[in-house]
């Protein structure tokens, strides 16, 4: 919606422009259409963290898609990203130190043209290492830099670990909503609201939370 709101603007910029030099004798009729709420979300809420921790738990970490999805999930529940951002991801964005116990991601093409960066606790690094062995295998070195982080698992799947690169693709933002959905039966960016409210409860400032999620304002 966001495209057909800033051609609607512009055209209306346009109409205004010629009705106040008298180049047309109409009202501006753009605003008489309708527009739709570009949140969709707008009623999230957050998540209760002992539903948060009993939902994840369920989730069957014995299939590769269970590892995929307990990954993606702890991912965005600890980074408060959007799903746009993490359906983004890529092996170039991803910093693994030696030890493997410290994960650092970049997400480039945050809101805003901002560049924000994560560093995930262990329990989250660990949860993204098992799942990038199990999906790419040991040599996560040689995977090249457009590596998709969460790969359909309907492409290539049948591979071997290490051939799996050459025919990833990487899922949708809607598909990763509809994880959200089918895991914790929740809009996606419940999860960011869920993060902003964990910050928030463990003694975070509003303008701590404001940098993290990347906001300009502090009012929002």
């Amino acid at each position: 919606l966001g495209d057909v709101y800033k051609r609607q603007a512009v055209l209306s910029s346009f109409y205004e422009f010629a009705h106040k030099r008298r180049l047309l004798d109409i009202e501006n009729p753009i605003g008489q259409v309708d527009r739709r709420s570009v949140q969709e979300y707008a009623g999230s809420k957050a998540l209760a963290p002992s539903d948060v921790r009993a939902q994840l738990a369920r989730i069957d970490r014995n299939s590769l898609a269970g590892l995929r999805d307990y990954a993606l999930l702890s991912v965005a529940l600890s980074t408060g990203r959007r799903v746009a951002e993490l359906a983004a991801m890529r092996w170039a964005h991803v910093h693994i130190e030696a030890s493997g116990a410290r994960i650092t991601i970049t997400f480039p093409h945050a809101k805003g043209g901002k560049v924000m960066r994560d560093t995930l606790g262990d329990r989250v690094a660990r949860a993204l290492l098992e799942y990038f062995y199990e999906y790419y295998g040991p040599e996560l070195g040689q995977l090249p830099a457009e590596a998709p982080i969460w790969p359909r698992l309907d492409r290539g799947v049948q591979d071997a670990p290490e051939q799996r690169a050459c025919r990833a693709v990487a899922m949708s933002a809607r598909a990763l909503q509809d994880i959200g959905h089918k895991r914790l039966g929740v809009h996606f960016h419940a999860l960011r609201h869920t993060f902003a409210h964990t910050m928030l409860d463990t003694g975070a400032n509003v303008s701590t939370i404001q940098k993290r999620l990347g906001h300009s304002s502090l009012q929002t």
